[in-house]
């Protein structure tokens, strides 16, 4: 499974299922007694059916198909069972776009850019990755607008300056007196835990305890959003999240209240 990279789409490539090596699967040819005994063996409800020597998929084969083929006709082969209009999408394609398509199938084949079979992807593995980034993005949503207008308080009010935050950040290749809405997670989180802009938001809390908690979480945010394997500091990130975010809007609050510079 590849990462993802920063502002590139969601894509079915990030789905573990949809890149496994090797491939689970029977080629158009083989007897039905193998895929009934690779779908029991391995709890599969459909199995890919190939044809030729490479891995060019023609359909599946699943229960539904096998119980409904042997009805009609009790010497079926593995060629009677496929259902040939089997859904399938490439490696690239928009996540989103394949919600639809597993809803109504239950699965859908995804290939390589040479039409291979490159896995399967089932309603159990797009449940799996949309639960994992759904509940944390709502919450990592939350703790950057937090941030993002505890800035604008303090800007605002001209208790900070360019100056800050150009000194909070100064590689950004954002522009330092743009738009707040253009810095990541990171960046203004890294502007909020400058030690001067701290000082500013008139709160009792402590800036490197909380600075600890932020970097945590920025580090839980590109793990999620990557798609990238939880390690158990992660986990723990994960469980702290909600208790982050309401300190960070109880300090949005207290920067509303300071008053500005003189």
């Amino acid at each position: 499974m590849r990462t993802r990279q920063p502002g590139e789409p969601l894509t079915l490539a990030l789905i573990p299922s949809a890149t496994v090596e090797p491939v689970i699967m029977v080629k158009e040819s083989e007897d039905l007694a193998r895929a009934r005994t690779l779908m029991e063996l391995n709890n599969f409800s459909q199995l890919p059916v190939v044809r030729g020597k490479g891995s060019r998929p023609v359909g599946v084969v699943s229960w539904e198909t096998i119980g409904r083929s042997i009805l009609e006709k009790p010497d079926a082969t593995l060629a009677d069972c496929i259902d040939r209009d089997a859904p399938t999408l490439g490696l690239e394609a928009d996540l989103l776009d394949a919600i639809p398509i597993v809803g109504d199938s239950g699965y859908v084949l995804v290939v390589d850019s040479k039409n291979n079979l490159s896995g399967i992807v089932t309603s159990a593995d797009l449940g799996e990755v949309l639960v994992r980034i759904g509940g944390p993005v709502v919450l990592f949503e939350r703790l950057e607008e937090s941030l993002r207008r505890t800035i604008s308080n303090l800007k605002s009010s001209d208790r900070i300056s360019r100056a800050d935050i150009q000194r909070a950040i100064p590689n950004s290749p954002r522009p330092h007196d743009g738009p707040h809405e253009d810095f990541t997670l990171g960046e203004v989180a890294s502007i909020l835990m400058d030690s001067s802009v701290w000082a500013k938001t008139d709160t009792s809390y402590d800036r490197s305890t909380f600075k600890e908690s932020l970097d945590r979480a920025v580090a839980l945010r590109n793990h999620v959003m990557h798609f990238r394997k939880l390690e158990r500091i992660h986990e723990r990130t994960l469980e702290e999240l909600p208790r982050i975010v309401e300190l960070a809007l109880k300090v949005e609050k207290a920067s509303q209240s300071s008053p500005p510079l003189d």
